[in-house]
């Protein structure tokens, strides 16, 4: 998961496919079920809900205000991390290439 993202707890009942789970889920005995970072389908719900899973966390897609935000935290990071190191030519040329390949970057 990415930064700017939220975790949303569901009830298994309120799952839909495509949404992607957040945390593994486990069994009572601890075994993995499923990873994080996997899409829902109708038959994995199902199969849940037959193990006894009541609810889930999904990975809730960020507002456009957070995504932004997070952007500008990013890039503001990267200025501090290059402030000592900018009076170089290479690293100034990393630098403009990070904060290009950041700024076009989705959370």
């Amino acid at each position: 998961m990415t930064a700017g993202t939220a975790i949303k707890e569901i009830a298994l009942d309120d799952a839909l496919p495509g949404m992607i789970l957040a945390d593994p889920i486990l069994d009572k005995s601890g075994a993995r079920l499923m990873a994080p970072g996997v899409a829902l389908t109708e038959k994995s719900i199902t199969a849940l809900k037959q193990r006894g899973v009541p609810q889930i966390n999904v990975v809730q897609p960020a507002t456009d205000e957070v995504q932004h935000q997070f952007r500008e935290h990013v890039l503001e990071r990267l200025d501090v991390l290059f402030q000592s190191s900018q009076h170089s030519e290479p690293n100034r040329f990393l630098l403009d290439c990070l904060r290009r390949y950041r700024a076009k970057e989705t959370p």
